[in-house]
């Protein structure tokens, strides 16, 4: 559905383990749970996913390695028909807002945390991986929620090719 509150889903996994583990299993949640397009090519080609691979990645490091430790809620990733929702506990820090995030800003909540992640995941450098999400997947929407404590990283879904759109009459 359309809705985080749905009762109907047809997937669901609690992740746990290492933050390697918890990347992996996450983003492997998400792959299985969107469509793969040929696009141009021949029905003989692989196809790729609907939503830039590389985007999704960056996200979910962003989730991982800057979230709020101290605020005892889970990361929630929602993979709805219109769009995937990564949620990280943690609004953006003090000093920091959209805008400055966007450009590539960063503000190191755990800074232990980020200096050991390019061995645990696919880390970029701080600051880097919003922004390349935003250019690999514009369609990216992020929302930070101080009255919530939470952070969103909201990527709209394409329409399914095999979706045609209805011509209206003139």
């Amino acid at each position: 559905g359309t809705s985080p509150s749905d009762t109907r889903y047809l997937d669901r996994q609690d992740i746990g383990g290492t933050l390697a583990q918890q990347y992996a299993e996450a983003l492997a949640f998400i792959k299985r749970n969107l469509h793969r397009v040929q696009g141009e090519h021949s029905v003989h080609t692989p196809g790729q996913l609907e939503v830039a691979e590389t985007a999704l990645q960056e996200l979910l490091v962003n989730a991982l390695v800057h979230r709020d430790y101290l605020v005892h809620a889970p990361i929630r990733v929602l993979v709805l028909s219109d769009r995937i929702e990564i949620v990280s506990p943690g609004h953006l820090p003090d000093g920091l807002d959209l805008e400055a995030v966007r450009q590539g800003q960063a503000h190191r909540r755990n800074p232990t945390l980020s200096e050991h992640a390019f061995r645990l995941l696919p880390y970029r450098g701080m600051g880097s991986g919003v922004a390349h999400a935003l250019q690999q997947w514009p369609q990216t929407e992020l929302h930070s929620e101080a009255s919530d404590h939470q952070f969103r990283a909201v990527l709209r879904r394409p329409a399914p090719q095999w979706v045609q759109p209805v011509a209206l009459p003139p």
